[in-house]
């Protein structure tokens, strides 16, 4: 389901940049929630600042393989991305979002991904529950 979605912004605006003006760490509930992100997304500071967990598939480094803690922990991971991955290509799916959006259409953008959003939310689950792996 998705429950947050932050204004728009334009193409060259870092991830980082839209985390920190959308304000979504101050809305979070400390100790409590967690954000899942990319090893790319380099929030770790501002996370740790607002008591947020981060969620982030390991990665090998310099190891030859993940530990089996690490590969469970990966597969879990994956398991809920998918589901994030589904949701952001249904919204896609909606022409007006598939390619640039017209000077015309900027004033309602917000309003435009809040509808599809919402949308989304009322089509049939993505995954069922049964497919998540579970840690407890």
């Amino acid at each position: 389901m998705i429950s947050v979605i932050s204004k728009g912004y334009g193409g060259r605006t870092s991830d980082k940049a839209i985390l920190v003006q959308s304000k979504l760490l101050e809305k979070c509930i400390p100790n409590e929630d967690a954000l899942m992100v990319d090893k790319g997304f380099q929030i770790e500071a501002e996370c740790a600042q607002h008591k947020i967990g981060l969620i982030r598939p390991p990665f090998l480094k310099k190891k030859a393989q993940l530990s089996h803690l690490e590969a469970v922990e990966t597969a879990s991971i994956a398991a809920a991305r998918v589901h994030i991955e589904r949701s952001i290509q249904r919204i896609k799916l909606f022409k007006v979002f598939k390619g640039p959006i017209g000077q015309n259409l900027l004033p309602y953008v917000d309003d435009m991904m809040v509808i599809v959003a919402a949308v989304v939310n009322l089509t049939n689950p993505i995954l069922h529950e049964d497919k998540f792996i579970h840690s407890c």
